[in-house]
């Protein structure tokens, strides 16, 4: 019976090692659209998280790092979107970049981002215009962004660059499908962001024996709004009724600034609700991101 008892024992230890082995190495399909299951026949929302920034606030820092550290813990699902604006991006002898764009201003100016909390501040996915939590602090943009994983997109999107290096020229093809039928009316936009650009930032944690002025000389923006290829708002793509896997194509040329690192660069489509009586008005229903040129 003892040496019945070991045999039995071993195969139990051999078991249990094996299938311990076989869970640790199970890998996750890739998903087209975001989302944290493991159906990969379904497509799922990813998140627009726009943080409202500029060089001369000294807290914003703070919420560059949580957006970075929301991208590490969703990877391929958060997409950034960094807008300066404001007073806080004007430039001068310190902070000689001028990162301001025409359409930042208008996203301010019409979501009324900075008139609401100041900066920094931030969007999720642009959802409850008109509510008093639509306008988000960092320490809220996580738990927001988390509610839309899980969530079925109504829309998948798929984006094609191509880049002329000779003339710094861009071309791109955005294909944007119905995963179901959808009746309302969409708007369809296309920005530019660049990432790693160097310069100086105000930033309040910083010794100022060290950093004269609490002024990074070196510091590293991230997701940076550059332009866009469609102007701020976009270009209606629905009016009305489309069926479940209608395909929409939109073209898009353009000579990019010679002052943008191409290969620093991004080109970022979402799709939003444009109904003026939506409930959802301006809500990114679903969005995606591709390098514009490797």
């Amino acid at each position: 019976m003892r040496k019945y008892f070991n045999v039995s024992l071993i195969v139990l230890v051999l078991a249990t090692i094996f299938s311990c082995d076989y869970v640790s190495t199970t890998i996750e399909p890739k998903l087209t659209g975001g989302g944290s299951t493991a159906d990969s026949t379904k497509v799922y929302r990813k998140v627009l998280v726009e943080d409202y920034t500029g060089h001369r606030c000294g807290n914003c820092p703070r919420a560059a790092e949580v957006l970075k550290n929301l991208e590490g813990l969703h990877p391929g699902k958060i997409i950034p979107l960094a807008v300066h604006c404001t007073n806080f991006a004007n430039p001068n002898a310190t902070y000689p970049d001028d990162f301001r764009t025409a359409e930042g201003t208008d996203y301010d100016n019409v979501l009324g981002v900075s008139a609401s909390v100041g900066l920094p501040s931030g969007l999720v996915n642009r959802f409850g215009f008109g509510s008093s939590d639509f306008v988000k602090s960092e320490t809220m943009w996580e738990t927001s962004a988390v509610a839309f994983l899980t969530q079925e997109a109504d829309f998948k999107i798929m984006i094609t660059n191509t880049f002329n290096s000779t003339n710094n020229s861009l071309s791109s093809e955005i294909k944007v499908t119905a995963l179901k039928e959808i009746t309302g009316q969409y708007n369809l936009v296309a920005l530019i962001t660049e990432d790693s650009i160097i310069g100086p930032q105000y930033d309040q944690s910083l010794d100022p024996a060290l950093y004269p002025g609490q002024i990074n000389q070196n510091y590293i923006f991230k997701h940076v709004l550059r332009t866009s290829l469609n102007t701020a708002w976009g270009d209606q793509i629905l009016n009305g009724t489309m069926a479940k896997n209608q395909v929409i194509t939109k073209n898009y040329s353009q000579v990019l600034s010679a002052a943008y690192v191409p290969k620093n660069c991004h080109l970022i489509a979402y799709v939003y609700d444009s109904s003026t009586s939506s409930l959802k008005r301006y809500e990114v229903m679903q969005v995606e991101e591709a390098h514009v040129t490797e």
